[in-house]
């Protein structure tokens, strides 16, 4: 895809919003901005929400950032970000609405692409970490696919699916409509007793189901042949509204876990740790 701006400000140059910057001018709407070499540390002229259906991708050349957690890059509706930037430090951004954000390639620090607040519909990551929230409003997202890398979720977000395939999510949030975890992914639960998982849980082969919460509750478990579902990290008692388990499936929980509906299937659990099991296991 052609560009319709391009970065060339030099590494001092530090204004998103200064047209010298830019082979083309500073971005407008409609318009494909392109950041991809040198090591500017793109920290004023942050807001761009006026600007609409903007494209706006980064190479693997740029070693600099763009924003901050105090000051990120604000864009209008319909934004859509593509980041292949493993050299830069940080990518901090707060779009109205965002389309798609892909992040095929980021660093591996813990803010290297931050997404602070907004909407957003579709998030890919294939390598790299991703931190989102905590804004200052709930930020919200309807799907998160991962392939690779690693995303912390803050609790504030409001997320609505996720499909974790591989790399390793660590969600501190409530997820409302379904969550898939297979091949060689790693979803973590680690939110306090409240928010919750208030959507089922599937666990596929391959998938590593980490229940590392301070008592929150999950409404339904899946684990399939080959999945491992894993409640022993933490003392604290979960509670498990429904599980099925499938004959192949790993399941070994904290001792304290509370089963609201006996668990049904095929397959069996293990309790681990201190606490009163709560039913008469395996089945």
């Amino acid at each position: 895809m052609a560009w319709n701006s391009r970065w060339i400000g030099n590494d001092s140059a530090v204004s998103w919003a200064l047209d010298g910057n830019w082979d083309g001018g500073v971005p407008i709407p409609t318009e494909t901005a392109d950041i991809d070499y040198g090591n500017s540390l793109i920290t004023t002229g942050m807001d761009q929400s006026a600007v609409n259906t903007l494209t706006i991708r980064t190479g693997l050349q740029f070693g600099g950032c763009i924003g901050a957690a105090a000051s990120p890059l604000k864009t209008g509706t319909a934004t859509t970000f593509e980041i292949k930037s493993p050299k830069a430090s940080t990518i901090a951004l707060w779009p109205s609405t965002c389309t798609e954000l892909k992040i095929l390639s980021a660093n591996t620090g813990t803010y290297a692409v931050h997404l602070v607040d907004g909407t957003v519909t579709t998030i890919y990551i294939l390598a790299g970490h991703l931190f989102i929230g905590p804004g200052t409003v709930p930020t919200t997202v309807d799907k998160i696919f991962c392939y690779g890398g690693y995303a912390y979720i803050s609790p504030t977000v409001h997320l609505d699916e996720v499909y974790c395939y591989g790399g390793h999510i660590k969600g501190l949030c409530q997820i409302d409509e379904q969550l898939y975890v297979g091949r060689a992914g790693v979803y973590e639960h680690a939110a306090d007793a409240d928010p919750n998982i208030t959507c089922t849980v599937n666990v596929m082969p391959g998938g590593r189901l980490l229940l590392n919460s301070e008592g929150a509750a999950v409404t339904k478990i899946i684990a399939w042949p080959g999945g491992v579902v894993d409640g022993t990290q933490v003392s604290y008692q979960n509670t498990i509204t429904n599980m099925d388990i499938h004959q192949g499936a790993t399941v070994t929980l904290n001792a304290g876990t509370v089963h609201t509906n006996d668990p049904v299937g095929f397959g069996a659990i293990n309790y681990q740790g201190p606490g009163t099991v709560t039913r008469t296991l395996p089945i």
